[in-house]
């Protein structure tokens, strides 16, 4: 289990890879702030972001060390 720190995510693969298969689990310590956003919006900010598919896919490279 991983600690998240203030503006940390969670469950972005479901939304970036292709099957859209969720698998991540989060359980939080203390009170929080939860932001939702959908597949359609992610795909929306990535096209007029593209940085923010990389800054992704860096993360899930660092996740399968």
């Amino acid at each position: 289990m991983a600690r998240k720190e203030k503006f940390d995510y969670a469950g972005e693969g479901a939304l970036v890879e292709d099957e859209g298969v969720r698998s991540a689990c989060v359980k939080a310590a203390t009170d929080l702030e939860v932001f939702f956003l959908s597949r359609q919006g992610l795909q929306e900010c990535m096209a007029a972001h593209p940085s923010i598919k990389t800054i992704f896919a860096n993360q899930k490279a660092k996740q399968e060390l």
